[in-house]
């Protein structure tokens, strides 16, 4: 399997105010997930965000930024794939970004 890192931005598009949980791998951690089996995010999310817990308020039009590392499979064929990320706090919906497409490319390329 081959990684990349990402840069995840999340964006507020409501008109109240939305609330992050970034806790350490707690009961409202945030997982990131992907609607792909060829792209899927490393491990629990959680463990790259900020230490100790504590909940983002994200009031609209404001972002939470994270860096994160996906990884692209090995049977991935080389060519185009897209998926949506997201993020699934415990205990509720996911949220998915718009889709994403990638190139993949064979071998060391």
């Amino acid at each position: 399997m081959k990684s990349f890192n990402v840069s995840v931005r999340f964006i507020n598009t409501s008109s109240i105010d939305q609330r992050i949980s970034t806790e350490f791998c707690e009961v409202h951690a945030i997982e990131l997930i992907s609607d792909s089996p060829i792209v899927t995010p490393q491990g629990v999310a959680c463990l790259a965000n900020i230490f100790p817990p504590h909940q983002v308020v994200l009031r609209p039009g404001e972002t939470y930024e994270q860096e994160s590392i996906l990884w692209v499979s090995k049977e991935a064929t080389p060519g185009t794939a897209s998926f949506r990320a997201g993020i699934k706090p415990v205990g509720r919906n996911a949220t998915w970004s718009n889709p994403v497409t990638i190139e993949i490319r064979s071998g060391d390329e």
